[in-house]
């Protein structure tokens, strides 16, 4: 596994740049969410990190610290939008480094805790909340931020990507355009009563260990047309590998770039632990041996970064 992590960091060697090693400002944000029916829906919360011209600093968010600065100074210019969607029962600061490292190189990230399906409101990890609400959820972030007094300025509305890990990766297919077939699923997901919501303005999708596969058909995969990425943990203790990123491969119409991890779990798309969240959450902290978490996030921004960079480049 070390041997796979140093020639994928330098491979994508080439893609580091200045904006590496700038300033990352953070900011907290509550924007407005998508209707429920005739109802307003709940707000949406979340937090962004962006290139800010700040030096090196931290803040405490939640069971996690983010090496950003609060509310610091923005540069100034117009950067690519990157939301970041958590798994489910997850939390947008568990990807702190996500943020982190792609703030770093030059882009605006932002994500929020989805409501129902987030941890301390997971009551609809089952139902719409997981099945068909993020994808409306991604709409109105991205309506929000767009319009938001801070961030606002700062976001390049042509240039806009998702990365999602888990059931954020299956959210971010629906936003994408795909429509999943909740017959051939039995059980549970029939308690969904409406389709997923396309998000005409995303133009790039990373999915991370994508949940849900078997939802997905080659007819149902018609409509994602947009440059994908999806990475594979081949060692994945949570997801069936026959449903894991590599069975989307030949249905997506687009080929999609394929990286697979091959000794790595589900849950090291998250944060390297501190003491503090390895005694809240042990499970989500400990990976197959020879797996150097800190290591493939290195490599694994790099990956991102630049297949960000290619798929949101100007026309």
């Amino acid at each position: 596994m070390r041997s796979l992590v140093l020639a994928l960091a330098l491979g994508c060697a080439w893609m580091a740049s200045a904006a590496a090693d700038g300033g990352v400002g953070l900011l907290r944000f509550t924007v407005p969410g998508p209707p429920l029916g005739q109802a307003a829906g709940p707000p949406l919360v979340g937090l962004a990190t962006y290139p800010a011209v700040v030096g090196r600093g931290s803040t405490r968010v939640g069971p996690v610290t983010l090496a950003a600065v609060a509310d610091a100074a923005p540069t100034s210019g117009r950067f690519p939008l990157v939301i970041i969607s958590h798994g489910t029962g997850g939390l947008p600061e568990l990807h702190g480094w996500l943020f982190e490292a792609l703030a770093r190189r030059g882009f605006v990230v932002a994500g929020v805790a989805h409501p129902g399906n987030s941890r301390g409101d997971n009551d609809g990890a089952f139902g719409d909340a997981l099945l068909v609400g993020r994808s409306e959820q991604f709409g109105a972030l991205i309506d929000g931020l767009l319009a938001h007094q801070v961030l606002g300025p700062q976001l390049d509305a042509r240039r806009i990507g998702l990365i999602g890990h888990s059931a954020g990766g299956y959210g971010g297919l629906l936003a994408a355009g795909a429509q999943p077939d909740f017959g051939a699923f039995a059980g549970a997901c029939r308690r969904a009563d409406r389709p997923g919501a396309a998000v005409p303005r995303l133009r790039a999708l990373v999915a991370l260990a994508p949940a849900l596969g078997c939802l997905f058909t080659a007819e149902g995969l018609r409509g994602v047309g947009l440059p994908v990425l999806l990475v594979q943990a081949d060692a994945d203790e949570v997801l069936q590998r026959d449903y894991n990123a590599a069975a989307l491969v030949p249905l997506l119409p687009r080929p999609p770039e394929l990286r697979r991890l091959p000794d790595a779990g589900h849950f090291v798309f998250l944060n390297v632990c501190d003491t503090l969240l390895r005694l809240l959450a042990a499970s989500i902290c400990t990976d197959p041996p020879g797996v150097d978490r800190a290591m493939l996030h290195g490599a694994l921004a790099d990956q991102i970064a630049g297949f960000l960079r290619a798929s949101l480049a100007d026309d």
